[in-house]
């Protein structure tokens, strides 16, 4: 009986190993991280790995998996206590019929690479503890065509081969863009002029949400039930799977939302069910070329509009480094807000900016009071040319430069100056803020709303108040000797 038992038992676990094999087989994968993700949603039985890392002792391992109308980008990284977390990113890598290249991956003890040796473009990811609470993959190096950026660790920021800053924050693999990632080094300047001219904008939130109860609500592209609605007019989430709210704006939500594996939909729905709201204002910055409006910029980046099919086109708010939040009118008068890339063909018209403000600030300003923004002096000439100092430690402990015309001696780097371009734009942001002062230096952009242009009681000048942000500060235009 014991015999038959057993035999039994050795018969049920062959059994267990051979389908356990056999599904191992049926994705191509030996990473076993990977292979307990895949095997829990029925949604990847269709999957196969485009290519694979994974090698024993690593605690990396990565996978492209590609169906017929879908690829993703898997990482898995193995905890101490041995148990698996898994990254995936469908944005990261080229999606079936996108490009015709085979991607290899290479794995090291904190760092993936993602490339496509045909193509010469390579990518790497390597984990950080010390930005996102739970520690995420930043993107630490790019090249593709004639374009490359390596993260500058100690600044944090990324610097082109010729040096000049490409003005985003660190790049989460879930965040990446390959297909939008410049192909040129110019594209990373005319990146970072959009994001200061969208810089008055506040910055989307990123709460997960449900309601206790089944709650289905139709979903609109604009706060406005006369707006565009995709799916064919009929879509809509149920709040009790859980949604991502992104802000709040009068009595509607903005929440993304999963429609599938390969499809996420972000858009408006009536306000009040996920408990406190997200504020957030936006600015205004008409633009033109628009190559696209998407509803999800995070995964399928469907089209929901060509830039033919739409008019009147203003940036809102950034998003990511690679798509900004705009809205638009369709030639069928029908609102409709979404995604629009930023570094394809996009255009600002010249005629933004303000040639009587920026009249009225040339001069020298001091910085007064509140938060250090950018250098302590600016001085804007008349030709467009900006000058930026900083004030010695003696003149900035008297304030001397309030009572005298500020000299060469009150200055730190007098004869090193900061060099670079100014001008005002207009940018009607919902914080207020109408005029934007824009500083270009090295092919970067700070851009600075400016609030309350008045005389100041103190020194009889005029002065501003510079905001980026949540932060301020004032600085008073002062007579100088330079």
């Amino acid at each position: 009986m014991k015999k038959r038992l057993w035999i039994s038992l050795l018969a049920m676990l062959t059994f267990c190993l051979i389908t356990i094999t056999a599904s191992a087989n049926s994705w191509g994968l030996r990473s076993q991280t990977l292979l307990n993700y895949v095997m829990k949603d029925k949604a990847w039985d269709d999957y196969s790995a485009d290519a694979e890392f994974y090698q024993q002792g690593i605690p990396l391992t990565a996978a492209v998996m590609r169906s017929k109308y879908h690829s993703v980008l898997m990482i898995g990284r193995k905890e101490n206590a041995g148990k698996g977390t898994v990254w995936t990113s469908t944005t990261a890598v080229y999606q079936p019929g996108e490009m015709d290249a085979v991607p290899k991956l290479t794995c090291t003890e904190n760092t993936v690479t993602l490339l496509y040796p045909e193509y010469d473009y390579e990518f790497k990811f390597t984990w950080d503890e010390s930005q996102f609470p739970n520690g995420a993959f930043l993107l630490t190096s790019a090249k593709k065509a004639g374009a490359q950026v390596q993260m500058d660790l100690e600044e944090q920021v990324y610097r082109t081969d010729e040096n000049y800053v490409w003005q985003v924050p660190p790049i989460r693999i879930e965040d990446f863009n390959i297909s939008l990632f410049p192909d040129t080094a110019q594209q990373f300047i005319d990146m970072n002029r959009v994001y200061a001219a969208i810089n008055d904008a506040s910055r989307f939130w990123s709460d997960t949400r449900a309601t206790k109860k089944a709650l289905k609500l139709p979903v609109y592209s604009a706060p406005d039930q006369k707006s565009y609605r995709a799916a064919k007019g009929k879509a809509s989430v149920n709040l009790k799977g859980g949604a991502i709210l992104l802000a709040t704006l009068d009595n509607w939500d903005l929440v993304e939302y999963e429609v599938s594996n390969r499809t996420h939909r972000i858009g408006w729905i009536e306000g009040g069910h996920l408990g406190d709201p997200a504020p957030i204002y936006f600015t205004d910055v008409p633009v033109n070329g628009v190559a696209y409006l998407t509803d999800d910029p995070l995964c399928s980046q469907y089209h929901s509009f060509q830039g033919d099919q739409l008019r009147d086109v203003h940036l809102l708010a950034y998003f990511n480094p690679f798509y900004a939040y705009a809205k638009a009118t369709t030639y069928e008068n029908e609102a409709v807000w979404g995604f629009v890339p930023v570094g394809q063909s996009l255009d600002m018209p010249e005629e933004r900016i303000d040639a009587e403000a920026t009249k009225q600030l040339v001069g020298t300003w001091v910085f007064y009071s509140g938060g250090e923004l950018t250098s302590e002096v600016l001085r804007l000439k008349e030709d467009g040319e900006c000058e930026m100092f900083d004030l010695s430690e003696e003149a900035a402990s008297s304030m001397a430069w309030l009572q005298y015309p500020l000299k060469e001696d009150k200055l730190s780097n007098a004869d090193t100056p900061t060099i670079g371009k100014w001008y005002v734009i207009n940018s009607i942001a919902e914080n207020g803020c109408d005029k934007t002062l824009l500083i270009e230096v090295q092919k970067t952009y700070q851009s600075y709303g400016i609030y309350d242009l008045q005389t100041e009681d103190a020194t009889g000048d005029l002065s501003m108040t510079l905001v980026y942000g949540e932060a301020g500060g004032t600085w008073v235009r002062v007579q100088d000797d330079l």
